[in-house]
């Protein structure tokens, strides 16, 4: 049996600023931080290789501290039988967000989200400006 190196992983972790909590032992910041008005909020999964290509991601777009529409989308070269075990996930009530009875989440590629979601999330945020 061989044995195999550790090999180093770089991992990112993000994290929401809980500032309510004075007790924490750490300075207070220079400058408080306020949540915006609106977020329009990414994650996606990549391939592990060199070319990193999108496989899927999701999104979100809060606007006044409420969900405004959520939806899951994949790479436009996603072959279609990793499109159809993204889209049996989409179609299980509860799947995505368990506690929600009523919660809408549709699959789109990632080409559509790019034009028309983010146009609209834009659109919403801002409605004073044109875009």
């Amino acid at each position: 049996m061989s044995r195999r190196e550790p090999t180093s992983l770089v991992i990112a972790v993000r994290v929401f600023p809980d500032l309510k909590d004075e007790n924490r032992g750490f300075d207070k910041p220079k400058r408080e931080w306020h949540r915006p008005e609106a977020m329009l909020v990414f994650d996606t999964e990549t391939r592990t290789d060199r070319t990193q290509r999108l496989t899927f991601g999701s999104y979100r777009f809060i606007a006044g501290g409420q969900l405004v529409r959520e939806n899951l989308f994949y790479g436009d070269d996603l072959p279609p039988k990793e499109q159809r075990i993204l889209a049996r996930h989409v179609a299980i009530p509860n799947a995505v967000i368990p506690a929600e009875d009523s919660h809408d989440v549709s699959l789109l590629n990632a080409r559509s989200i790019r034009r028309q979601t983010i146009q609209e999330c834009i659109q919403r945020a801002l409605p004073a400006h044109r875009v």
